[in-house]
């Protein structure tokens, strides 16, 4: 056995260790006591988030990490060493500790050691030391801090063609790669990926585009294999909520996160944990119908909403289901025509002045990458900023998706008087 293979194997073999050492802490929470599979599975991804600091870290920087280490352009299926890996999440680390204040910097080495741990638990299915790009990339893309729309949008830059347009076996690449994640928390009884999984999502003969795509994962509900998704994303929300009702099955004074009211038992609320698992008290069963709510609001507020609600003459705000434009309307071709889809809201300052920008960018792969706008903008044509934009778009540094620009356009607002 060479060198290689002798650093390999030691690797694998600490990496599981700090997998088992993961693994006893996750059962030391009692999750799997849950009742529900979905948010069994969202739960113990959450505190798999958590240990690892990966709530701390959003999709840009995520984004941007890949950029820094030369991994955002390499061939789709391509396997890296655990040690190029670590040196990823070395970037992803040191940067986080960059913006924490001192007293909340976290161990950087031991971190790097945990999320290692689980990578290779997920993804070494072959237990040759290393993993494909793709699946790091699914992998801290969804277990990252952001919108979840965010990281939709970065998924489908990476299983789409070149003309925008989703690639069926690369999406279900994603969805081999994703589900692996629950499955490495021991609910693939529930959500393991099989061959049908696709077709029930998206039709193979279909052209998908990235609002088809959006529509589809982001539905309520959404496809049954990724219900823990969304979920996941709800219960970073509403952790810290709280409620100031006593539960009736723990008779908690109050309680954070998920509240449930019985819709037949008279004001009969429980906290997350005791519905979950079940616990119940006097003539309520687990039969009856519950209510989720991620707020709460008085008896007066809601006193007060329901006659507010009753007296409007118009109907109430609805909210839009988000949408991504898929052609420019003023495009400036810098070279070939490529994919990838992006829509960024630039707010520039400028004293008391507000202006706002729409800058629509087609690019090859969307990477972060902090540069000053005006390193983009500057080999433009005359005339496309005045003097004054031109001097405040260089004083903006922005993360911006983009590696190489190949199309865009920008939507100029001016500041409304007053503003």
């Amino acid at each position: 056995m060479d060198t290689v293979d002798q650093n390999s194997t030691l690797s694998n073999s600490l990496a599981k260790n700090d997998f088992r050492m993961l693994v006893s802490d996750l059962r030391e929470q009692n999750f799997d006591t849950i009742r529900f599979a979905t948010y069994r599975a969202a739960c113990k991804l959450r505190f798999i988030q958590q240990k690892v600091n990966l709530h701390l870290v959003d999709i840009w920087n995520v984004i941007e990490s890949f950029r820094e280490n030369g991994l955002n352009a390499v061939e789709y299926k391509s396997e890296v060493k655990i040690s190029r890996v670590e040196l990823l999440l070395s970037t992803v680390y040191h940067n986080l500790n960059k913006r924490l204040p001192v007293v909340q910097q976290i161990d950087s080495d031991l971190t790097i050691r945990l999320l290692i741990s689980f990578l290779v638990a997920a993804f070494d299915r072959d237990d040759n030391g290393k993993l494909q790009v793709f699946s790091v990339k699914v992998a801290l893309a969804t277990l990252c801090a952001g919108k979840l729309l965010d990281k939709l949008r970065y998924i489908f830059s990476l299983i789409s063609d070149t003309s925008g347009v989703m690639d069926f076996n690369r999406f279900c690449d994603y969805l081999k790669e994703v589900l692996c994640l629950p499955c490495a928390v021991f609910e693939g009884p529930t959500f393991s990926y099989s061959e049908n999984l696709p077709k029930q999502i998206f039709d193979p003969s279909a052209k998908v585009t990235i609002n088809t795509f959006l529509d589809a994962l982001m539905a309520d509900p959404c496809p049954p294999c990724l219900m823990w998704l969304p979920l996941l994303h709800r219960m970073a929300s509403v952790e810290h909520v709280f409620h100031p009702v006593v539960c009736d099955a723990c008779n908690r004074d109050s309680f954070t996160g998920f509240r449930y009211k019985c819709q037949r038992c008279h004001n009969y609320q429980l906290c997350q944990d005791c519905f979950w698992r079940g616990r119940i008290s006097d003539s309520h069963t687990n039969q009856h119908e519950m209510k989720e709510y991620s707020s709460y609001k008085s008896p007066t507020k809601q006193l007060g909403h329901s006659i507010s609600k009753s007296l409007q003459c118009v109907p109430g705000h609805t909210n839009k289901k988000p949408y991504v434009p898929e052609v420019s309307e003023r495009p400036l071709d810098l070279s070939n025509a490529v994919y990838g889809i992006l829509l960024l809201l630039l707010h520039l300052k400028e004293k008391a002045k507000k202006s706002t920008y729409f800058v629509y960018f087609k690019t090859k792969l969307p990477v972060a990458c902090s540069l000053s706008i005006e390193e983009k903008f500057r080999n433009q044509p005359n005339g496309q900023f005045n003097r004054r934009q031109s001097t405040v778009l260089s004083q903006v540094s922005s993360s911006l998706i983009c590696e190489r620009i190949e199309k865009f356009s920008i939507f100029h607002f001016p500041a409304r008087a007053g503003m």
